[in-house]
């Protein structure tokens, strides 16, 4: 038998796997955890190989995260409501999942969706028992949530022909071959619905006996905004990432930002989000991915709109040769290009808006931009206090070329004063 199709039969094979479908995300999740067997095996004080068994309800456990002194994990996935055929092959091109979707999030204590359609949770430690007197266990797996939130495999499942021609083809014809299970959709991630008969005028899988979930940015929502932009969360200020391949050249354009503003003004009654541009072409007319870009400078505090930082990969730093800009299919780095990509990840993280200067005319950091970092992350405490702005937006005082200004369409970014 070869390699792969006994690592297959093995991993499918556990006794405790064996009520339940196996899907091609089950392989990648495995395949992922074993990969960073090390990281695992050293946080593991038991015998689980490769970190099987590790849950994210367990975090809880862990002293440091107890004593508030690691991040609070959110990990969220889109939803593919439920379909009447579900071996049917749909083409699904563009925008995979429509924005009305409800947006899942997984945390230590429990996993639900805020969107009015459901506004239900579940414990996590019990994530995968079905709204009933049933009780199932260890469907938060560290692994398994990982891969429930960076499936992508159904994007590839334009036909049955072109599905079986893709880097994944191959894959799942083993995985058909080797434990067959008619029937089942191979191309994403499903489990038991735990919200069965919940809210069945509005949520969409209320009388779905399992939950379809794919990756997290299938909405076009790549950037994970949606766990803080809850209203009943409170969130002040959000240092938003944003790098997804969207351009021709694998830079960012905005469009994950845009995404999530008109998901915002159709469910406004749960979530806030600060005025953004309206189309990719005005985010790079106003060089906004190629410079930090705060949003939301001036809503007033009635909107409970969060102060979003925003720096997105959306050209080389610095004068420098582009190293950011890679294809989201590949898979494998050189530890050469692994250390070149994250010392440009610096540069853009650490740049603000640079400054030519010396007689070479060379771009170089804004040394002001630590100080404007500052000054935003606590602006929406000092309004709450009741304090003036000082120093950066309104009157130069601490910091004497950097301030707020306006520019079209409503939002504000950060400039220098030339």
């Amino acid at each position: 038998m070869r390699p792969l199709d006994l690592y297959i039969r093995r991993t499918f094979s556990a006794p405790a796997l064996q009520s339940f479908a196996h899907r091609l995300k089950t392989l990648f999740v495995r395949l992922t955890a074993y990969s960073r067997a090390p990281a695992f095996q050293v946080q593991s004080s038991s015998n689980l190989t490769h970190g099987a068994g590790i849950t994210l309800s367990s975090v809880a456990d862990v002293s440091t995260f107890r004593g508030y002194k690691q991040p609070f994990p959110i990990v969220i996935a889109d939803s593919v409501t439920d379909r009447p055929n579900a071996s049917l092959i749909i083409n699904e091109t563009g925008v995979v999942v429509p924005l009305a979707n409800p947006i899942y999030e997984f945390t230590v204590y429990e996993t639900g969706s805020f969107d009015p359609a459901l506004g239900a949770f579940t414990p996590t430690r019990f994530l995968g028992s079905p709204n009933s007197s049933a009780c199932a266990v260890g469907f938060d797996q560290l692994s398994f949530v990982q891969g429930v939130s960076s499936t992508l495999f159904n994007t590839f499942n334009t036909s049955t022909a072109g599905l079986l021609n893709t880097t994944v083809g191959p894959i799942i014809s083993r995985i058909n071959d080797t434990m067959p299970q008619p029937g089942i959709r191979l191309d994403s991630a499903q489990l038991p619905n735990p919200f069965r008969g919940v809210s069945p005028d509005t949520f969409a899988d209320s009388n779905s006996a399992i939950l379809t979930l794919v990756d997290g940015g299938e909405d076009a929502e790549t950037t994970p905004f949606q766990p803080l932009l809850v209203k009943a969360r409170g969130v002040d200020t959000i240092i938003a990432i944003d790098a997804p391949a969207d351009t021709d050249d694998d830079f960012t354009d905005g469009s994950s930002l845009i995404a999530t503003q008109e998901r915002v003004k159709v469910l406004s009654a749960a979530y806030s989000f600060p005025p953004v541009p309206t189309t990719q072409a005005e985010f790079l007319a106003h060089n906004l991915t190629k410079r930090p870009t705060f949003f939301g400078c001036h809503s007033p505090s009635s909107t409970g709109e969060p102060l979003v930082i925003y720096i997105a990969n959306g050209g080389p730093p610095l004068d420098q040769a582009p190293v950011t800009n890679m294809p989201t299919a590949k898979l494998s780095y050189t530890p050469e290009e692994a250390q070149a990509l994250l010392n440009q990840v610096h540069d853009i993280a650490t740049q603000g808006i640079p400054r030519r200067t010396g007689k070479d005319g060379a771009l170089e950091k804004d040394p002001e931009w630590p100080a404007c970092l500052a000054c935003a992350v606590v602006d929406r405490a000092r309004r709450r206090l009741g304090f003036e702005r000082a120093g950066v937006a309104d009157n130069s005082m601490v910091v004497s070329d950097c301030l707020f200004a306006q520019i079209a369409g409503g939002y504000r970014t950060q400039i220098i004063q030339q």
